[in-house]
């Protein structure tokens, strides 16, 4: 027994206390979240793109929309599709059907045509030999007046294409909108404020998608809206030209990632020209 004890004694004192570790802890480093390299800034491509913008979105408006609507939505038959409202001023509709003509409505739609609006909604597709119109949203115009003032507005609001209409219309292109609003105060035929906000994609430009928060409030006395544009190159890099209207000839600080990293210019000939006729 007492051998034993002194054995177990004996491994005891052997195993003892154990030497103070040498080895430093170890302290987790910080990790800085991975970023897309800066691209090169490349002046000439970015004015293009703010261009070709500036000079379209000046003309959109609802009426590719509601013209390819009309024209296919006569190719209906009695039950197809199947009305839901039908008066003088109103249709709203719902079906998946095609006509003795071959018309085909896959989805569900309505449109409101006033003497000073039209609004058209539509999700789905309605298609009549090699025309059709697809979309997901709504889009409208309407007239505002007040005495001599007129102030057109355009709501753009989701995706739509249309095939086998006007090829210039922006319905025809690739243009890919998110939301729109564009609104033209004109006074004696002279535009006196424009407004434009909103964010479209697929540009057929450099830069694939833009978005916008112009206001010009005075075009006589100065062609420069104030507010700024974002322009993205892909895959995902913004860059963001700042207007401020102070010095009235079209250019801005171009930045990207709160680093500025140049100037650009654009000009607004199209927009202090606009007459309220109809694009």
């Amino acid at each position: 027994m007492r051998a034993w004890a002194a054995l177990l004694v004996g491994c005891a004192d052997r195993g003892g206390a154990e030497p103070p570790s040498t080895t430093s802890p170890v302290v987790p480093t910080t990790r800085t979240p991975w970023q897309l390299p800066h691209p090169p800034w490349d002046r000439s491509a970015f004015e293009g793109s703010l261009q070709a913008v500036v000079d379209d979105v000046i003309d959109v408006s609802a009426a590719p929309v509601a013209a390819a609507y009309a024209e296919l939505l006569s190719a209906r038959d009695p039950g197809c599709p199947e009305m839901s409202e039908d008066t003088a001023t109103r249709r709203a509709w719902a079906s998946n059907c095609v006509t003795s003509a071959g018309a085909a409505f896959s989805a569900s739609g309505s449109d409101t045509d006033l003497p000073d609006s039209v609004e058209i909604h539509l999700s789905g597709t309605v298609r009549v030999g090699d025309r059709s119109l697809s979309g997901r949203g709504h889009w409208s115009d309407w007239l505002s007046v007040t005495g001599e003032q007129e102030t057109h507005h355009t709501r753009l609001v989701g995706p739509v294409r249309v095939v086998g209409a006007d090829p210039d219309a922006w319905t025809s292109g690739s243009w890919t909108v998110d939301t729109l609003d564009v609104r033209r105060v004109v006074r004696d035929g002279l535009p006196t404020a424009v407004e434009v906000t909103g964010a479209v994609g697929g540009l057929a430009t450099p830069f694939d998608a833009v978005e916008l928060d112009l206001h010009l409030s005075d075009p006589a006395s100065c062609p420069e809206p104030s507010g700024t544009v974002a322009l993205r190159l892909p895959p995902g890099r913004w860059f963001e030209l700042r207007f401020d209207a102070t010095t009235c000839d079209g250019c801005g600080e171009v930045w990207f990632r709160d680093e500025a990293v140049g100037e650009a210019c654009a000009g607004f000939d199209r927009w202090t020209a606009w007459t309220g006729e109809a694009p």
